[in-house]
């Protein structure tokens, strides 16, 4: 502390003197006994004052000094600190979004994610205490009430067997009541004990995790996830989604399902439906642009759709984008879909968006329920709709697309793509990674954990919902849940092989264009008709391909080629290959006809074909499927050959005759005669039997004479030809039917691509032994049809 001596002496021109001022200020220390020693006072009365002044100011001065010297640390620090806030509150409101994530990502980085420890075992039994813990039921609908009840909720009522739940949120009114229906305030969820309650809005949809849970309580076996303002288009859920997957009341034994390509990771169900400018919510914008239709599909067992997605007739389940861009701003959009369309499944490693608008969930799923609180409203259900299909896999489960089920008005209220920023960002690198995500625990419930724990670390939520998915998964066990097994299998070998399941033809309707700026072209709408009536002719038709030689590089493009036309596809080989479908063949190759036909009974006929012979199907469709098709009429590929003829080839051997003639011998009465008839001039035909056609009402009698040409051990070109003549005479033969067929001469060298033309039945040969070699047959059929090289890209 610091004061000024002051002396008893006179005043001279207004200043003290005294002793002390003379000999300058007196210094008292403080507490400390701490000295200052300061400057004497200048002499003279006329600067005595303003000396004194002078000082005084300066000895402040460095106190002050002194005193931030001493907290310079903390100062700096303070200093730093709002310095920070600073920047972050501008970055923040200027939407600086890259300096943001930038910063994310390190705190991301330094942040440890604790991994949840759940002891399920322990996990006490909830219980209900509420009015309606003796209601009980099989089927539930779950809606979130965010208002009085609707007339579309009031519909859900009159369903024959389902019991309706409507959530309450804060705009839900006090006295919402619905007969036939329950309804649970905000305080009678709490009161439920749910562990889940704590972290759930009170404003929004996801507050339907509590019905969900609500309804497996009360003894649900299936929930369908609605949309308080959907109208029901059915007055049975039945009559679209399989409510029975198995036993009695199933309604089908096989679906439909995707190829599986590696290159693809999505699917836009909406063009089997018949809108392929149409995509959904939550579809990656990236793959927008691939609107080829599906020309073939695989044929699996049903049952096994734990999840399924119907469609929105007026309104689909679209993103702001689309509603933005398609559309004139005063127009409703009134999107319709292919409600006579089969229903679709995706194989594993496919994924396709999902929505808690009009969703199916079979009990095996009911765990996929969950809707996570930190990604938004607009993106929770999409995030859990893709969780769930990886998750699903793991229980061998399968995600079904239905036709649709509603039809939602537009109310001319856009969609705010505020509300979906987080979905655009998320998507397209979510998808990529739940395809990667592997899991080596032993529970489903532990993978559980295992992926939303993995979903925390890359940023697709926050831990805020790695704890809900804990708390979901013990509330779960509470209330009953019957926990399912794994599948043990490995994900990639687990993917059922397209050359060992059956095939299915449906080409989608195509509905015109809903949006503005875009028109079907007419040749797009014309090739599409071809390839109908082609699959019309040939569905129904098992086409049997034997290579020649080795076909580990043709064999899968073969089957996908035939594939698109035919229903059932055959492959023999010299080597047997699980992996591509290719059986093989012991001995001659009629020897495994006999369990060929056995195979199909149903279907019209078998159209044997080999790989050096390059079909034009479009010209086919005019041949009688009810009679025996050969090269008869092609003087070159059917040579009548004497007893009597030499020559140094196989077929005039004395080997070759005798064995033809106990062949003849050997056949039952009826036929020989029947062949006699024929060739009872001494002669036999030579055939290369590359292409033939055997109807359904022939394949007894074909089985039957496999048996005199394999005990003479007679080749397929001596073999095949006696046989079809021993059936019938070549005068009742379609007689068109491969009439038009160019054989080259083989030894001469030729390019078949050349050479190829548009207006035969067959070609011949023209044998692949390369992927590229196929593709140049595939771009030569390409100039008629316009689809096949869509089909393998």
């Amino acid at each position: 502390m610091i004061v000024q001596a002051r002396g008893g002496g006179k005043q001279r021109n207004g200043v003290k003197d005294s002793e002390e001022e003379k000999k300058g200020l007196v210094e008292v220390s403080d507490s400390e006994g701490e000295e200052f020693e300061l400057q004497e006072r200048a002499k003279g009365d006329s600067e005595g004052n303003g000396v004194a002044t002078k000082s005084t100011s300066h000895s402040w001065a460095s106190a002050r000094c002194g005193y931030i010297m001493q907290h310079l640390l903390k100062v700096i620090l303070i200093f730093f600190a709002v310095v920070s806030f600073v920047i972050l509150f501008f970055i923040r409101n200027r939407s600086e979004e890259a300096t943001l994530v930038c910063i994310q990502e390190v705190a991301k980085e330094l942040e440890v994610i604790p991994y949840p420890n759940v002891d399920f075992k322990h996990v006490r039994k909830a219980k209900d205490y509420s009015r309606y813990s003796a209601v009980t039921a099989e089927k539930w609908i779950v809606v979130v009430a965010t208002g009085p009840p609707t007339p579309e909720v009031e519909a859900f009522t009159k369903l024959t067997g389902w019991q309706v739940l409507a959530i309450g949120t804060e705009k839900a009114p006090a006295d919402w009541r619905l007969a036939n229906a329950i309804f649970l305030s905000l305080d009678q969820q709490a009161q439920l004990g749910y562990r889940i309650n704590k972290y759930l809005p009170y404003e929004s949809y996801i507050r339907k995790n509590i019905g969900y849970l609500f309804a497996i309580q009360h003894g649900a076996k299936k929930i369908y996830d609605a949309d308080e303002r959907a109208a029901l288009l059915h007055d049975d859920l039945g009559k679209v989604f399989d409510i029975q997957l198995s036993g009695a009341e199933s309604r089908r034994g096989t679906v439909l399902q995707y190829r599986f390509f590696e290159s693809r990771k999505v699917v836009n169900p909406f063009i089997h439906f018949g809108q392929k400018s149409v995509w959904p919510r939550g579809f990656p914008l990236e793959s927008v642009s691939e609107i080829a239709p599906e020309v073939w599909y695989a044929e699996v067992s049903s049952g096994k759709q734990y999840i399924q997605q119907s469609l929105a007739n007026g309104l689909p389940d679209v993103d702001s984008i689309f509603y933005y861009t398609r559309k004139s701003q005063s127009v409703e959009l009134n999107i319709q879909f292919d409600s006579h369309a089969p229903s679709i499944v995706l194989p594993q490693g496919h994924m396709a968006p999902v929505n808690a608008l009009n969703t199916l969930f079979h009990q095996t799923a009911f765990w996929a329920l969950l809707l996570p609180v930190s990604v938004g409203a607009k993106t929770s259900d999409i995030v859990r709709g893709y969780w769930g299909q990886r998750l699903l896999w793991e229980v061998g489960g399968m995600l079904g697309v239905y036709p649709p089920l509603i039809q939602r008005k537009d109310s001319l209220e856009p969609p705010l793509f505020e509300l979906e920023k987080d979905l655009y960002a998320k998507v397209d690198k979510l998808i990529p990674f739940l395809l990667r995500w592997r899991s080596n625990k032993s529970t489903l419930f532990q993978r559980i954990l295992h992926l939303s724990h993995s979903m925390v670390e890359e940023g697709f939520w926050t831990v805020q919902d790695l704890h809900m998915t804990e708390a979901w998964l013990q509330d779960l066990v509470s209330v009953g849940y019957s926990r399912p097994r794994l599948l043990v299998h490995e994900l990639e070998r687990n993917r059922t092989s397209w050359t060992s399941l059956g095939h299915q033809q449906f080409l989608p309707h195509s509905f015109a264009a809903p949006y503005l700026g875009v028109e079907d072209l007419s040749g797009m709408q014309s090739s599409m008709a071809d390839l109908t009536r082609w699959r019309q002719f040939w569905g129904n038709v098992v086409v049997v391909l034997e290579c020649i030689g080795p076909s580990d590089h043709t064999a899968f493009g073969w089957r996908l080629f035939y594939a698109r036309l035919f229903k059932h596809v055959v492959i023999l080989g010299p080597e047997e290959d699980t992996e591509l479908g290719v059986e093989k063949v012991t001995g001659q190759s009629y020897n495994s006809f006999a369990g060929i036909f056995d195979r199909y009974p149903n279907s019209d006929g078998f159209l044997f074909i080999k790989d050096d012979v390059v079909l034009n199907y479009w010209n086919m469709l005019n041949a009688d499927k009810s009679k025996l098709w050969n090269v008869h009429k092609v003087p070159v590929a059917w040579q009548t050959i004497g007893f009597n003829d030499t020559g140094t080839e196989w077929f005039h051997s004395d080997e070759t005759k005798q064995r033809l003639q106990k062949a003849i011998k050997n056949m039952p009465p009826k036929f020989r005669q029947s062949y006699r008839k024929v060739r009872n001039d001494g002669h036999y035909v030579m055939s290369p039997s590359d292409l033939y056609y055997v109807p359904r009402k022939y394949v007894d009698d074909f089985i039957t004479l496999i048996t005199p040409v394999n005990d003479a051990q007679l080749r397929p070109e001596v073999a095949i030809p006696l046989i079809f003549q021993a059936i019938e005479n070549p005068n009742n033969y379609d007689p068109s039917a491969l009439s038009k067929m160019l054989y080259f001469d083989e030894k001469r060298k030729f390019d078949p691509a050349a050479l190829y033309r548009t207006d035969l039945e067959a070609v011949h040969p023209w044998r692949p032994t390369t992927e590229a070699e196929l593709v140049r047959i595939f771009k030569s059929l390409g100039k008629i049809d316009t689809h096949l090289l869509d089909a393998f890209d």
